[in-house]
Parts: structure tokens; sequence; C-alpha cells
């Protein structure tokens, strides 16, 4: 009893004098039945400060209802820790039905659950709570009153751990998204010596608050659990009770290699052996939902279900699947578990799926597009083909050769001449005007002969040079079939065409040559002939 005083007295003098106030007091200690009273706690006044039950260390009174309302952020939490509890025993029956304190959590709807329920004068451990908001109740009855208690609180935000600093190698500190992966230090640079002798590593993963966080340990081999460790802590758990532990070199099961928490938030902590460690570890962590069976709005991990809690090799609750986001779908990692490989599955197929949908329809749409390219580019040049002819005058086509028999003994043979002219058009005027053209150059080339044969310029030149030949024949002959040869041979006159639009070949030299003769209206015995 005196060790008692003597800690009360240190406690009203010296350790209350340097902590934070008490809080906001919202309500005095009401008159009636049941007294009542109310303090509030936020984290925009304080991060931390102490509350304590009305007159402690002096005893409480009978038949208080007192409230210890605490705030942290929404993504915060609240740590409560108990220094001093005294209060009245609980039942041997019933529990704690006289003095006590109820711990409730509420959540961002205002929804209470309640926690736990303490009595007695053995101090409760000191715990986290689960959401940001936190409630304690302190109810006393009319009869025994004792000393009471007194705690600290603490807000903690989402960054928040027990550990110290990490040490190099460790790599990002706070996860947060869909999925990620977490490997020791130097994993898997150097296979004999895996980690950092001596490292100390701490992981946050924090996801959506509807989710939960599925590790699924992708290679794993530590050494024994004196040295090293890896932990895993559900929420804002205090340490030293960690929700799942791997270590030593025991051969963990398939189903052993897989975590769910039990939060939207989980703690990682990675404890190596000071000396040198060839432990190793890598693990993937993904965002996932829990839900019954076939119910999901994005991927479902089908191939496995899992129970909350197991019975005799069976379910004793309901089964569950996972249900991951549909961008995790064929990214190479484990996101459905160790068991489920529903995710990996069908990465083929989605392969096939989009050469079907994608390349294909994207394929044919350009091969029509050439297509109607050429097509427009060969109708183009159709009708510009189409538009240059129509712009065209009706054409001809002029030829007259002169043709000889093979017999050069027949006269008749080699005085023969064929001429032959092929028109375009098939108008009557213009195989009349032919037939006329035809009549009078036989009428020219024969009154041609005649003047040849008389001009006294083809005399005088067969007497001044009787060997000089005339493309070949004697001009100095007196053979009327070979003169007639060299006219019907060598002189050539273009017909005049009527206006109408006919094209005819270039004009011969021979054409030429008879306007030098000046033979184009007739013979003129003065022309002089120039060789």
């Amino acid at each position: 009893m005196i060790l008692y005083l003597i800690l009360t007295v240190m406690l009203r003098f010296q350790t209350y004098s340097s902590l934070p106030q008490l809080g906001k007091k919202v309500a005095n200690l009401t008159e009636g039945p049941v007294k009542r009273c109310r303090h509030e706690y936020s984290f925009r006044e304080y991060t931390s400060g102490i509350f304590m039950s009305p007159q402690f260390p002096e005893k409480y009174g009978n038949e208080l209802k007192c409230v210890y309302f605490f705030r942290a952020d929404d993504r915060g939490r609240i740590k409560i820790t108990f220094d001093l509890f005294k209060l009245e025993g609980p039942n041997s029956d019933k529990g704690c039905q006289f003095d006590y304190i109820d711990i409730y959590n509420i959540d961002l709807s205002g929804f209470k659950v309640l926690m736990d329920r303490y009595c007695g004068e053995s101090v409760p451990k000191e715990f986290i709570s689960q959401q940001s908001k936190l409630e304690i109740v302190f109810n006393t009855d009319f009869t025994k009153t004792l000393h009471g208690f007194i705690g600290h609180y603490e807000f903690l935000d989402e960054n928040w751990h027990q550990f110290g600093m990490s040490t190099i190698g460790c790599g990002p500190g706070f996860h947060t998204g869909m999925t990620g992966i977490i490997t020791s230090p130097n994993y898997p640079d150097n296979p004999g010596i895996s980690t950092e002798p001596g490292s100390r590593c701490t992981w946050i993963i924090k996801v959506q608050d509807n989710e939960n966080i599925l590790i699924t340990m992708v290679d794993l081999d530590l050494s024994s659990c004196s040295h090293t460790r890896l932990l895993f802590f559900n929420g804002f758990t205090v340490p030293l009770y960690p929700d799942e532990n791997y270590c030593g070199k025991s051969r963990y099961v398939q189903e052993d290699l897989e975590f769910i928490s039990g939060s939207s938030r989980l703690v990682i902590r990675y404890e190596a052996n000071p000396q040198v460690d060839a432990s190793k570890f890598k693990l993937v962590w993904t965002a996932v939902t829990k839900v019954e069976l076939g119910k999901c709005h994005q991927f479902l991990c089908h191939e496995t279900k899992h129970c909350l809690e197991k019975k005799n090799n069976g379910c004793k609750t309901p089964t569950y699947q996972y249900c991951i986001n549909h961008s995790l779908l064929c990214n190479g990692l484990p996101n459905c578990g160790v068991t489920d490989n529903s995710d990996e599955a069908r990465c083929l197929n989605r392969l096939v799926f989009i050469i079907i949908y994608v390349a294909v329809p994207v394929s044919a749409i350009l091969l029509i597009l050439v297509i109607a390219l050429l097509c427009f580019r060969y109708r183009k040049r159709k009708q510009n083909v189409i538009k240059m002819e129509s712009q065209k005058p009706p054409q001809t086509h002029w030829v007259s050769p002169h043709i000889r028999t093979s017999d050069p003994g027949s006269i008749a043979a080699q005085s023969a001449t064929l001429l032959t002219t092929s028109f375009v058009s098939d108008d009557k005027n213009t195989t009349d005007f032919v037939d006329m053209t035809i009549d009078r150059r036989r009428k020219i080339q024969n009154r041609t002969i005649e003047n040849i044969k008389s001009s006294e310029m083809f005399n005088k030149r067969k007497e001044r040079d009787k060997n000089v030949h005339y493309e070949g024949v004697d001009v100095g002959s007196n053979n009327e079939d070979e003169i007639h040869d060299i006219v019907t041979h060598n002189i050539h006159l273009e017909p005049q065409m009527p206006n109408q639009g006919l094209r005819t070949h270039k004009k011969r030299s021979s054409y030429h040559m008879m306007e030098e003769l000046n033979l184009e209206n007739g013979p003129d015995p003065d022309a002089q002939l120039n060789v």
C-alpha cells in the first residue's frame, strides 16, 4: 500500500506535468442516477497524449459512464497503452459486470464493433485499433470503487511501423497499387551470399480498404529461425505478435507458400543473420477481393476455393474465391496464388484472339483500301484516254506503196502500180474522192511520161552524159517501159484531200522531186531538171 501511494504521488507531480493535455473535455460529470462525462482526442491537436479515469489517482465515483473518443486520420490508426489499471474485479460466473471498460472500433459509417471488455487489476495488453476511430467507455456500479486507470494514446499514419530504419539494399519501403515484387537484398545477384549480413528490412503494403493482400512465395530459402526470419503483420499489428513467420530450412508444403492478409494493410519484416547469410526470398503481392463463388466484376481466380476456417480437412465456414483486376492477366506473375494458374492459363488464347479480332480486320481494311486505290487510278486513266480521243478529229491512215510484180519481163506488170489507201471514215464522199484521186494520178503519170520524151532538157542530158543513171536506170535508154518505171517509182503525188479532218502520212521525197520538176499542176516543157 505504501508503494502504491508513492507511485501515485510520482505520477501526479512528475509524469503528468510532462505529458500533453488530456484532450477536449466535451462534458463534465452530470448529476442524476448516472453521472456522465465525455472526452475527445483528435490527431489535428496532438499526435500522442494521456487519458485517465475521473479523479485519478484518487478513487473514481459510483454510477459513472465516461466516454473517451479518439479520431485519427482516415488512413491512420490509434495505439492504446495502459500504464496503470485498477478496477473492481469480475463476477466469478458472469465476468466483468461491476466496474469495467468497453473498447469499440468505429468504422467510417459510424458503426461500432466491440473489441474487448476489461476489469480487475490486470493491465490490458497494448493494442492498435482496426479503424481510424476508437471509443473507450468506462462504466461503474453503485458499490465498491478503486483508483481507476491511466493510459497513453498515439495516432499512427499509414507509414507507421515500430521497427527502426531499414538497412541499405532493402529497396522502397512503401508499396501501393495492384501488384508488386519484394525480394531480399542482393537477390539474385550473388547466389553465394544472397543477403547482406545483418540486413534489417521493413516493407509496408497498402491497398484499397475493401481489398486484402495475397502473398505468394516464388522463392524461399532461409536459414535457422534463431538468426533469419521473415515476418508478416496484419494492419497495424504490434510486432510482438506476427501473423505469419517463415524461417528455418524446413520444406514448406505448397499451401504454406501462400498468405492472405486480414486487412488492407500489411507490414513485412525481414531480419538476416549478422554473419554471412545465404538466405534469400522472392515474393509477389497482389490486391485481391474475397468474393462468394462466381460473384466477381473483374477476373475470377476460378481454379481454387478457399475457406476462412478449416475443420477436419474441410471448411468450417463457406468458401470464397479471389477476384483480381483484369490488367493483371498474362503478366507472368502468380497473382491468383500458388495453386491457381487461371490468370496465366489463357494467354495463348488471348494472343490468338488478338490476331483474329484485331490483325485480320485491320489487314482486310488495308487490302480493301489498296484495291479501291488501284481501281480509282485505273478508272481515272481510262477517263483521260477517252477524253483525249474525243478531242481529236477523225483520223485516216494513208499508205501508197508501189508494188511490182516479180516478173521483170512483163511490161504490163512492170508498169502496173498499186495505190492502197485506207481511211478511218466510211463516208461515201470520201470513197468517191479516193476514186477520183486515183484516176487523176494516172492521167498525170501518163502526161508526165509524154512530156519527158519530148523535153529538150531530157535530150540535152542524154547527149551530155549517156552513162548517167537515174536511180539505177539508164536515162539514155529509149525503152518506154523503163521510163514509165522511173516515173511511177520516184514520183508520188499527194492528192488534195477534201477538208474532212483526214490525216495522212508525211509527204515522201518523190513529192518534193515533183515540185522541183514543177509537175504538180501539169508538165512544164521549159522546166529545168536539176541533178
